[in-house]
């Protein structure tokens, strides 16, 4: 087979339609058996016949049902499980993260249930949780000091009609100006808003008056602290530790509704005033899941004040990039090498915050961590954010009414251990570690989101990863199949990487990687043609550990991929993580026993050790894994 070259002019494939063309295959042009030619004019003996990919159009059921072409009740079981898990969390999330943002504890629920609900039905991912975060909640905040809590509904509704607006231009593309370093940035920026926000409640403060920007609170804060109460700061401390325990030794376990529990236990059998509750603040929390909205208050606010759009703006920005950042993770958790459609995601995102807005409840996207508990909870479709939506709905009605006993420290509690997990330690090490200019970004971005605002962080972030980082050479990449020809089905693939691999290409180029990669037919295995090649194979799979000795001489076919990025000029951070992807998806398709090596230089082969997929590299050229 000739070598199957791509570049960025000549390749026009839109990845963001690899959902909508019905196949439940990853999109491989499948090669007929016979023979083929090879790069180096020899022939080559295809031993599999081509499976046949179905053509038929999904319909809208079957895309809602659907995950790998598999049924609705595929995994049942699994799926009501993780969706229960992820239920018990969302219900005092929601409620904490509502009042963080400046709502009500009923907005939370009603939130979390329609977000939640119309996230998993339209979206593209099968296990993004949408519904509050501690994402959106400085900039919640900023809105309700201006305009009142009233106004938070309004805001959801104006924040859908831009993310619809961003869904039909395809601004979903804007997010490959999203560097890692900036997520991380503005992620941590956000944690410690965060848990600042929380002194008032942990230990019970009074006589606070409300401020705007972030330091101006936590100086009000700090020159409360005379006010303190005892009981409260000790059921803070004694929760918010409880909590990091239990989580450091099971993190399955959604002890966050542990904590909970106990909370609403000591709020209703202690004695009155003892500790502050949430009905000291919210003496009626209606158990209802539609809220009435005030449609002259929307249509006032959109068309007589403009600083609500440029704060929706900043929400809009928000929701579609957590939403995003959200589902990727979900997927390469989960293991889903098909490439996600962004642009599907930016819809579900929209019409979340349309209904969410329409039934009363605030702005929401998608949730890192609970999106994570999903996964890791054994969730194996969309099935699973669908019965924890409805299972919200459900506790929600019954229950509600306890929830009112819940002391505002162990609320504090579970916030402050929210803001904890929004900060991917992993990350900044490796930045710090591989990235020197993405670690600058980091930091500030950070700088910025606390000083001027989230927002506004997130685009002096922006402008400054690419100032930083930023390659006019846009990726080329090389795919060839260099089998030596065999009629026991040769196999060998040659890699190279023409240029540098960074964040503002990572979307380019992980097009290129995967459709280039998919043009190539699949066979058995590699295997060597000369007593050479055979002796250079068992010590590769030797050292990989896959065979030993005495069994190497009966190993069945194998599969060699050398990938070269010897003449790389640049990469960072995302680029690296690609490549790792790569490497696994290459493994996951081509099948078999797969041998990759990588040829690079010496000073990106150190770069590169610092990845979890090159960590068990030993030098360039060697095996990867």
């Amino acid at each position: 087979m000739t070598a199957a070259t791509k570049s960025h002019h000549g390749h026009s494939h839109d990845s963001g339609h690899h959902h909508d063309d019905g196949h439940h295959g990853h999109g491989h042009h499948q090669a007929s058996g016979g023979a083929e030619t090879s790069a180096n004019g020899k022939k080559l003996q295809v031993d599999a016949e081509p499976v046949p990919i179905p053509t038929y159009k999904q319909s809208w059921f079957q895309y809602v049902s659907l995950i790998k072409g598999l049924p609705l009740t595929f995994k049942l079981s699994d799926n009501a499980k993780a969706g229960a898990t992820v239920a018990l969390v969302n219900i005092p999330l929601g409620i904490s993260l509502s009042l963080a943002g400046g709502g009500t504890p009923t907005q939370g629920i009603v939130t979390t249930f329609w977000g939640g609900l119309m996230a998993a039905t339209v979206g593209d991912s099968h296990f993004n949780i949408v519904g509050t975060t501690g994402a959106l909640s400085g900039l919640l905040h900023n809105v309700v000091a201006a305009h009142g809590s009233a106004a938070l509904p309004v805001v959801a509704i104006l924040t859908s009609v831009l993310l619809f607006v961003a869904f039909f231009a395809r601004l979903d593309r804007l997010t490959r100006y999203i560097s890692t370093p900036v997520a991380e940035g503005f992620s941590v920026a956000v944690a410690i808003i965060i848990g600042c926000s929380q002194f008032p409640s942990a230990f019970g403060l009074t006589g606070l008056q409300p401020r705007e920007t972030f330091f101006a609170k936590l100086a009000m804060s700090l020159s409360c602290m005379s006010t303190a109460r005892y009981q409260d700061a000790v059921t803070f401390f004694v929760s918010f530790a409880a909590l990091f325990l239990l989580t450091k030794w099971k993190g399955t376990i959604p002890w966050a509704i542990v904590i909970a529990t106990v909370g609403i236990a000591l709020g209703t059998y202690l004695p009155i005033g003892t500790l502050t509750l949430l009905r000291t603040k919210f003496p009626s929390i209606p158990a209802v899941l539609i809220l009435p909205l005030d449609w002259t208050m929307v249509s006032g606010l959109a068309t007589s004040e403009a600083s609500i759009w440029l704060s929706c703006v900043g929400v809009a920005c928000v929701a579609a990039l957590e939403t995003i950042i959200s589902a990727e993770i979900g997927n390469r958790m989960a293991k889903i090498v098909k490439p996600l459609n962004t642009n599907r995601e930016m819809l579900g995102v929209a019409v979340s915050n349309a209904v969410s807005g329409a039934m009363g409840g605030i702005p929401c996207t998608a949730a890192l961590a609970r999106t994570s508990l999903n996964v890791r909870s054994g969730a194996t479709s969309r099935m699973s954010v669908i019965i924890c939506a409805l299972l919200v709905g459900l506790i929600s009605m019954f229950v509600m009414p306890f929830f009112s006993e819940i002391p505002m420290a162990c609320i504090a509690a579970i916030l402050f251990m929210v803001a904890y997990r929004l900060i991917n330690f992993h990350e900044i090490e490796l930045m710090f570690e591989a990235d020197a200019p993405g670690a600058y970004v980091f930091m500030m971005t950070l700088a910025s989101c606390l000083l001027l605002d989230t927002f506004y962080g997130l685009i002096v972030g922006a402008a400054a990863s690419c100032l930083v980082t930023w390659s006019e050479r846009m990726p080329m990449i090389t795919v060839a199949d260099i089998s030596t020809g065999s009629a026991r089905g040769a196999r060998a693939v040659h890699v190279r990487v023409l240029s540098s691999l960074l964040f503002v290409n990572r979307a380019v180029t992980r097009e290129l990687l995967w459709s280039a990669f998919a043009t190539l037919p699949r066979r058995e295995g590699y295997q060597p043609e000369s007593e050479e090649e055979e002796k250079q194979l068992l010590v590769t799979k030797q050292a990989l550990g896959e065979v030993d000795d005495d069994a190497a001489a009966s190993s069945g076919p194998s599969i060699l991929l050398r990938i070269d990025v010897g003449p790389l000029v640049q990469f960072d951070v995302d680029g690296a993580v690609l490549l790792g992807d790569f490497i696994n998806y290459a493994k996951k398709e081509l099948g078999g026993s797969v041998v990759v090596t990588v040829d690079c230089s010496e000073l990106t082969f150190m770069t590169l050790r610092h990845f979890e997929a090159f960590k068990h590299w030993s030098k360039p050229g060697a095996p990867v894994s």
